[in-house]
């Protein structure tokens, strides 16, 4: 079954080269083509908190890097959830990062947000965001 590209998709990375990287494969494979990218989380929440329903696409899909500096994915998504309504409804996260410390994954889970590790494995990716959006 085929599904609908995504309208658009926030890419936070401080690593710019990631999220030029991701954006291109996304694109490649047919996920979306509008995206949005910010080296850090504190524009990242700027951005959507200044979002107008009639001047732009909410994003439906946020991939976060969880070790950043300035502020990381974990405060990020702290940030987000007090956000209003409308723009964090329909929004997935999926947390992509190099991190290797027991505690992310467990805490991960206790969110229930997906962590993929990087670099972008475009299968389990895929995988996360059809059982995620069905």
């Amino acid at each position: 079954m085929e599904r609908e590209k995504l309208k658009s998709v926030l890419l936070v990375d401080d690593d710019h080269a990631t999220n030029i990287i991701n954006s291109h494969t996304l694109k490649k494979h047919g996920i979306s083509d509008s995206f949005t990218m910010f080296d850090d989380g504190i524009h990242a929440l700027d951005y959507l908190s200044n979002i107008s329903l009639s001047e732009s696409v909410l994003p439906e899909l946020i991939i976060l890097d969880i070790n950043m500096p300035v502020m990381s994915g974990w405060e990020f998504i702290d940030e987000f959830k007090k956000l209003p309504n409308h723009i964090t409804s329909n929004c997935q996260i999926i947390l992509h990062s190099t991190t290797v410390d027991p505690m992310d994954h467990m805490k991960a889970k206790k969110v229930g947000i997906p962590l993929l590790h990087k670099p972008m494995n475009l299968k389990s990716f895929l995988g996360t965001i059809l059982i995620s959006t069905t």
